[in-house]
This record gives C-alpha cells, structure tokens and sequence, in this order.
C-alpha cells in the first residue's frame, strides 16, 4: 500500500518524521525515523530557535543589503536591523519573552519566520 502525507508548514532545515502503521485488527508497527531537509535558496538560517539572547542569522549567499524586522504577534515593530554579507548575530536580550515575527528582506527575497524568546 502507498502513502502520502504533505506537511503543509515545514520548518527551514532538517524536518524528521516517523510512520506508525495501525491495522485493522488494532496492531501497529513504528517505522524508523526520516529526516528530510528544506530549505529555500533565498531564505536564511535562523539560529536558535527558541532563543534566549543572541540569534543567527545565515543567509545562503552574500547578499548587499537586508531589512530585518522583528514583529510582535500584532504586527508591532519591536526592533529592527540592517544587514550586509553571510552572516549576522543579532542581540535580542532586551525583548521580553514570547513569539516573535522575524521579517527578512533582500532586494531578491521577502520571508518572514517565527521567532520565540525564552
């Protein structure tokens, strides 16, 4: 028999999942666990998340300049960044704890990525 399942909200990165088989007869056998990597050529890594203090951020080229916004649940702008290059660490220590919007902007790629503070 086939099986399909389409995971509609993938996270950016290694995503595992793991079948469990239940017949008729209320048996079931657990398959083992597969990993399958997503990602977007435009979108960067975002690292830890959740996050106590400081975050990565790697995109996957240089790029020349990137809007980052930091975005409540509510759509309020918390903070906000500049960014040029690879790589960049932002300093969230002053937001309190919570879920976040962490919008990226690149003159090629808009994401936006949930963000939690611990």
């Amino acid at each position: 028999t086939d099986y399909r399942f389409v995971d509609v909200a993938p996270v950016s990165g290694i995503n595992y999942y793991r079948l469990t088989q239940t017949d008729y007869d209320g048996t079931s056998e657990t398959f083992a666990v597969r990993s399958v990597t997503v990602g977007n050529s435009g979108t960067p890594t975002i690292f830890p998340n959740p996050v106590r203090e400081n975050v990565q951020l790697t995109f996957p080229a240089e790029v020349d300049h990137a809007d980052v916004q930091v975005r409540d649940l509510n759509g309020r702008l918390v903070a906000r960044y500049t960014l040029s290059g690879e790589q960049a660490e932002l300093d969230l220590s002053a937001l309190s704890s919570g879920s976040y919007l962490l919008r990226v902007q690149t003159d090629a790629t808009l994401s936006v990525e949930r963000l939690v503070k611990l």
